[in-house]
């Protein structure tokens, strides 16, 4: 099926127009990627939080070689397409987030009018990101329905990898991955085109009812959790634990991967190439510029931050601190679920201004450029 990208995948393209060089550059996806991954077997999830060791050094993999390719959408090239297991899945991404905006095989295609957030940046420990996704599908060109459902990404854990051929990677970074979905079936309707106006005739759905929806399993539902290990210099996790739904037990169902560091260090990557080598020759590499970025979990203003942001009436304004320069600053809020909704931009000298007006009461988060540097921030508005 063509792929017609809606207005709210394209506000989220053009942010890869804006996306600063820093570590979020360092983890995207690179159309002309090829990734070799091999099957764990007998894995073991381990436990969250800061300073652990993932001992994985006696883990065993089978020999077959699961391939990833990265590559261009033919119809948009702000889209990096990745193949693996005969599906190929649809990403936009920018320095804030990578989201999934629609993937399609042999028996289903599957487009997002409400994009879905895979991984967050910086990758810091503790940032996380929670929403709803939306998103028209079709079953072997018949059947007509919705895939909708929540969200929600968070980097829980930061320590040491311990990996089988004994080599150890420090400042390694777990990001954990929830994702609750369902579908809605329509047998009157046998087209595309049909089921959007039929979206666009009926109340269309909001964060709170897709929660509601999704979580009555008496529809069409599937809970899945993924776990990813990425190591600072390698764009691509070395570890990847998928695990398909609940029983009464506990988790079921768990497909684990590895992805060698040595396979990953033959991709042409100049930018990792030099975290890697500074690593090696033991120098003291900083957390990916992560303690430049303020995170989403922030809430109040902190004195040692460049910026203040304020509360004006159905605005958010925000000065900034920078002293003896002009120095350009732009500023993008979006929802929570990352869609930007407003932007404004200026020079340090002057307050930035972000119109509010239309905006309904609720959380939003601000991501702040103040020259090369990238602060976000989640804000509350209050529409009075």
């Amino acid at each position: 099926m063509k792929r017609v990208y809606s207005t709210t995948v394209l506000s989220l393209l053009h942010l890869t127009l804006f996306a600063q060089a820093g570590s979020s550059l360092s983890y995207m996806y690179r159309p002309g990627d090829i990734i070799h991954r091999y099957g764990i077997e007998d894995f073991c999830i381990g436990t969250k939080g800061e300073n652990q060791i993932w001992d994985y050094s006696s883990l065993r993999t089978d020999s077959k070689d699961f391939i990833v390719e990265y590559t261009s959408d033919k119809d948009n090239d702000d889209i990096v397409v990745e193949i693996s297991n005969g599906t190929r899945y649809y990403y936009a991404q920018d320095s804030t987030a990578i989201r999934n905006v629609g993937y399609e095989n042999n028996n289903i295609a599957v487009e997002f009018d409400r994009p879905e957030t895979v991984l967050v940046f910086p990758l810091s420990f503790g940032n996380k990101r929670a929403g709803a996704f939306h998103g028209s599908c079709m079953y072997c060109e018949e059947v007509m329905a919705r895939d909708f459902g929540t969200y929600s990404v968070e980097v829980d854990g930061k320590g040491k990898l311990l990996l089988p051929d004994g080599k150890v990677l420090d400042k390694v970074y777990r990001v954990h991955y929830t994702k609750d979905n369902c579908r809605i079936a329509y047998d009157d309707i046998h087209t595309t085109k049909e089921l959007v106006e039929y979206i666009n005739k009926t109340h269309y759905l909001s964060n709170d009812s897709i929660a509601t929806l999704t979580a009555n399993q008496d529809n069409c539902y599937r809970h899945t959790e993924v776990y990813k290990w990425y190591a600072e210099g390698f764009r691509y996790p070395i570890i990847e634990a998928i695990v398909y739904g609940k029983n009464d037990n506990g988790w079921n169902n768990t497909i684990a991967y590895y992805y060698p560091p040595d396979e990953q260090e033959k991709l042409y990557d100049t930018e990792n190439e030099r975290t890697r080598s500074l690593c090696t020759n033991g120098d003291n590499v900083t957390d990916s510029k992560n303690d430049e970025s303020d995170s989403y979990d922030n809430k109040s203003n902190d004195g040692s931050l460049p910026y203040t942001i304020e509360n004006g009436k159905n605005s958010f304004v925000i000065h900034t601190s920078v002293r003896n320069a002009e120095i350009y600053v732009d500023a993008l809020l979006s929802d929570i679920s990352g869609v930007v909704l407003r932007r404004a931009s200026g020079n340090s000298d002057s307050p930035i201004i972000i119109d509010c007006t239309g905006l309904i009461s609720g959380e939003y988060a601000i991501r702040i450029t103040i020259g090369e540097k990238i602060y976000e921030r989640k804000v509350h508005y209050n529409n009075k």
